[in-house]
């Protein structure tokens, strides 16, 4: 009876173990840090957040590679403006702002939530525009939309074009440049989305689906 009890604790051990073993990887939490970084002439400004993954793990080589990519596109936009505005000959000059926060670092996917704003002397208002980064923790690969709703493209666009329909009937928005049409030339990498939580929250961006003055419009779906 002993001998029984003791394998019964045994195996019971062992498949403790190896559920922590696989729960390990899909509970991972991911260590990050951000930084703000500012640069500002007479004319010409920006602001900006640095994001860096800690560690050497495959999430963090690929996100570090695509911010590192980022920064310096932002660095290279400045310098474009203070070369356009430096002479104040366009008044006020430009600014241009780039925010990021983390919205999932645990379980399956890293998820970046990017919000860019810019302005150029002589526009009727600012420009602004999310960018989604989402990432599997344990492959380090980018995800798009049609991955996390393991969807085909095309059941995607309806889905999508059946949430719109909703979203607009539903905060009274009659006047809209969103047709049929507006997803043809949609590739998987242009729908802009993050993940928070159980759910996938699809972004787009003012003129995207809708005028300016409706700003950014958001729908979810279900995180598959």
């Amino acid at each position: 009876m002993k001998k029984n009890r003791f394998v019964t604790s045994i195996c019971v051990l062992s498949f403790a173990i190896s559920l922590i073993s696989f729960t390990g990887v899909s509970a991972r939490t991911v260590k990050y840090q951000t930084s703000t970084v500012k640069k500002s002439s007479t004319y010409a400004s920006l602001d900006y957040t640095s994001l860096t993954v800690k560690g050497k793990s495959k999430v963090a080589k690929a996100v570090n590679r695509d911010m590192k990519k980022r920064n310096k596109a932002l660095r290279k936009y400045y310098k474009g403006m203070k070369k356009t505005y430096g002479t104040g000959e366009y008044g006020t000059g430009s600014f241009c702002s780039s925010d990021k926060k983390v919205s999932s670092r645990k379980g399956k996917y890293f998820s970046i939530q990017e919000y860019n704003m810019e302005y150029s002397a002589g526009g009727a208002h600012p420009f602004s525009n999310f960018v989604g980064y989402n990432y599997n923790i344990k492959t380090g690969k980018r995800v798009y939309l049609t991955d996390v709703l393991n969807l085909d493209l095309d059941t995607t666009k309806k889905k999508i074009q059946t949430k719109l329909t909703k979203y607009f009937k539903k905060h009274n928005i009659e006047s809209s440049i969103y047709d049929e049409t507006t997803f043809k030339d949609y590739k998987e990498d242009t729908f802009q989305f993050y993940i928070k939580g159980k759910k996938v929250h699809v972004v787009f961006s003012p003129y995207d689906v809708a005028p300016y003055a409706v700003g950014f419009v958001e729908i979810t779906f279900k995180l598959k």
